[in-house]
């Protein structure tokens, strides 16, 4: 099993407990701060949400986790926080857990390009999102919006993940390349041509299965032919920008920094064990992968200007702004650092962390007992089937607070969990009492 099919392992759900004392008054404390959401849905009345301006503040980046890939509720619900951020607090662009390079076509698309939405959703997103009906729905809600003539400031939609992740272990990296010299050979023919030579090569190795095929020399003359692809770009700017666009070289740029992060990420991740189960050097790829997460989200930062705000989706565990333990990590010999730990150290209280907690899973899914002392069964004890809930203000409760201090299980990917201090990793969390299937294609 390679890195990327070992990153998408279920494992096995924690045991259950009594509940403990200090949680107890932690229920009570959140019973009385919970905001009672009307529906994941978007559309209709957004009063509910009103709550969420005074919680976001001033942050430029809003991160809302995932408890699980594959679940409705989460996408619908982050397609109507996303709605209400852009709508009410001029919030500029989305950036999800899915292929940077493959993004572009999104991004044009939404800002008025051609096209079937479901095709390009289909094609243009990685990590098998492009499978999930609510991000037909997102895609089409920022296609509209941006065509409406009264909205004078267009929303942009951005990957932020390695490309061609989930596609056959990185089978498709070398598009990272191919992209970038595509736009070179529009400028500058012969260069293209040139660093075309040192690395054609290599491409046809260059994932998850053909890496570990490179010679050592291989591996550097590559390494160094990414290299001089950036160098190329990066020394040209301003006779590229002037025979193109500055979005086209952009994203060109980008691309190339996207292929020196898939060489960093292939270095490191480890061959699978026969068993099947997740080596201990997977943390180090792991680490790559978030790592360039982090570095891929300052860039749009950067694109969007000092007034862009942006909302982030991705994973509990990515979001988080601390190291997690549990089952998927036993066997690492490090803890992992989440993307949420470099963002956290870029941005300060600039970032604003919404982790989403589930107590229960649909018949259509995985589904494993929820142990009674987690943080899952505990928002479940507040009697509400949805909410949201900020933890920033549990300091003032000294109980409500010392235990949101301590380590606790907080499920995620339906039957596992994994372990977390709630007020180091999260500012916030959303509440669904039941995950049900994504809404898929038929």
């Amino acid at each position: 099993m390679g890195a990327a099919a070992s990153l998408l392992l279920l494992g096995a759900c924690a045991g259950g407990g009594a509940a403990s004392p200090s949680s107890d008054a932690f229920v009570r404390w959140a019973k009385s701060r919970a905001v009672p959401l009307r529906t994941v849905e978007i559309g209709g009345d957004d009063a509910d949400l009103r709550p969420l301006q005074g919680m976001v503040g001033t942050a430029r980046v809003v991160a809302l986790g995932e408890a699980a890939h594959g679940a409705h509720e989460p996408l619908a619900l982050r397609n109507r926080i996303f709605e209400f951020l852009v709508e009410r607090m001029g919030f500029t662009a989305i950036a999800i857990e899915s292929g940077i390079t493959e993004s572009q076509r999104v991004q044009e698309y939404v800002l008025g390009g051609t096209g079937d939405t479901r095709r390009i959703v289909h094609d243009d997103l990685t990590w098998g999102f492009g499978e999930y009906e609510e991000n037909v729905a997102l895609v089409q809600w920022m296609h509209d919006y941006n065509a409406n003539p009264a909205h004078a400031h267009k929303v942009r939609f951005y990957g932020i993940d390695l490309s061609a992740g989930g596609d056959a272990a990185f089978g498709r990296a070398r598009i990272t390349v191919d992209e970038a010299l595509r736009y070179v050979a529009r400028v500058d023919g012969a260069s293209a041509r040139r660093v075309r030579a040192e690395t054609e090569p290599y491409l046809d190795r260059f994932s998850s299965a053909g890496y570990p095929g490179l010679a050592p020399p291989e591996r550097e003359r590559l390494s160094a032919a990414i290299g001089e692809l950036i160098a190329l770009l990066e020394r040209n700017r301003a006779a590229f920008v002037a025979s193109t666009t500055a979005d086209d070289y952009e994203w060109a740029l980008r691309n190339a920094h996207v292929a020196r992060q898939l060489d960093a990420f292939f270095r490191v991740e480890p061959p699978p064990t026969k068993d099947g189960s997740m080596p201990p050097t997977l943390y180090e790829a792991m680490n790559a992968r978030d790592s360039a997460m982090a570095t891929n989200l300052a860039w749009v930062l950067e694109r969007e200007g000092g007034d862009g705000r942006v909302m982030l989706f991705a994973h509990d565990a990515h979001v988080a702004r601390e190291a997690m333990t549990g089952p998927l990590w036993k066997s690492f010999a490090k803890p992992v650092t989440s993307m949420g730990v470099h963002l956290s150290r870029q941005l300060g209280r600039s970032l604003f962390v919404i982790a989403t907690s589930a107590a229960h899973s649909a018949a259509a899914l995985p589904r494993a007992a929820l142990d009674s002392a987690s943080i899952d069964a505990s928002l479940a004890r507040v009697g509400m089937p949805l909410f949201l809930l900020d933890i920033r203000s549990a300091a003032a409760s000294a109980a409500a607070g010392a235990w949101l201090a301590g380590r606790h299980a907080l499920r995620i990917n339906f039957d596992t969990h994994v372990d977390v201090v709630p007020d180091s990793a999260f500012d916030a969390f959303v509440f669904v009492d039941t995950l049900t299937k994504s809404g898929r294609r038929p």
